[in-house]
């Protein structure tokens, strides 16, 4: 309730800042190029695949800050008003975007929802009941995630559906630069398509497909590669150790002789650390691509990562 309230003031705010002017004036009136707003940087980062150099492009949610927990401000509201394309993820990772949108008043806008346009992994209710949990705002009843694991980002063969579904929208947009934008996404096709051949060929190779992370985000990098993520937060839904679920990891670990536990760059690594300390293990942080840094890069980076921590 309190996040709503916030942005129905920031909305009230922006309205009066902007009466009487249009989406033009908002907008870098002497710029020929796109103007793209991404709703956090992974979004960003895919959308530069295509656009290059042809487009303007911000990010909404700053490095750092979770999607989830961002409160745009006027000034974001005001850039979505200037837009001409604005793309987000979808799926709830971005609760913010339907009062964003409403307030922005941008008739013209072009919105991709790049969860549209993938093969989506439906989660266990299980699953489902541990995001609930982890949800501890005061507008949880208005919350649209969980049905649907929405880590889309993370996946090579997602990714190649996002960044044709952005080029088709850029090509649309801005057709005296079609040549451009298709040439950008053939060869990024290309680069993601000999990075995921690679390391199938690599995973392909192990007897041992399974990995433990201390968040389970990689359900789509998993089905790419056929591998299988353990979470540590599980054992640990409540705050403190489920006996149990701890005792279940712990032995798991030992069997298996896990020595690597994977943590999120972004995220506290309080809990893997945990399970490490206790059967040894090491702890090595993936990229999660809401940070700075380039998606094709970061994404070798993390294949690399993981073929190394479980071979």
């Amino acid at each position: 309730m309190l996040k709503r309230v916030t942005m129905l003031f920031v909305s009230a705010i922006f309205c009066v800042s902007i009466a009487g002017c249009d989406k033009k004036a908002t907008s870098t009136e002497d710029s020929e190029k796109i103007q793209v707003v991404a709703s956090f940087h992974a979004v960003k980062e895919i959308t530069t695949l295509v656009g290059g150099d042809k487009v303007d492009i911000v990010s909404i949610v700053p490095s750092g800050t979770e999607a989830h927990d961002f409160e745009p401000k006027a000034s974001d509201i005001k850039r979505i008003a200037g837009a001409d394309i604005f793309i987000y993820n979808g799926l709830g990772m971005e609760e913010w975007v339907d009062d964003a949108l409403n307030s922005a008043q941008n008739s013209e806008l072009q919105i991709i929802n790049l969860s549209k346009s993938s093969d989506l992994i439906k989660l266990s209710d299980e699953e489902q009941n541990h995001v609930d949990m982890e949800d501890t705002s005061e507008n949880k009843e208005d919350h649209k995630h969980g049905e649907y694991d929405p880590h889309i980002w993370l996946s090579i063969k997602e990714v190649e559906k996002s960044i044709l579904t952005i080029k088709d929208k850029l090509v649309e947009e801005d057709p005296e630069n079609k040549s451009y934008y298709e040439e950008n996404y053939n060869k990024n096709v290309k680069r993601l398509q000999d990075i995921y051949e690679e390391y199938k060929a690599k995973f392909d190779g192990l007897n041992n497909k399974s990995f433990i992370a201390g968040h389970e985000a990689f359900g789509y990098l998993c089905r790419d590669f056929s591998l299988k993520q353990i979470g540590v937060e599980d054992a640990f839904a409540s705050g403190d150790p489920s006996p149990a679920k701890l005792k279940a990891l712990v032995d798991y670990v030992k069997e298996n002789k896990v020595k690597t536990i994977f943590s999120e760059e972004a995220a506290s690594s309080k809990i893997s650390d945990t399970l490490a300390k206790e059967v040894g293990a090491t702890v090595k942080p993936l990229v999660t691509f809401e940070n700075s840094g380039s998606y094709i890069d970061d994404m070798r980076k993390n294949l690399d990562i993981i073929y190394e921590g479980i071979k």
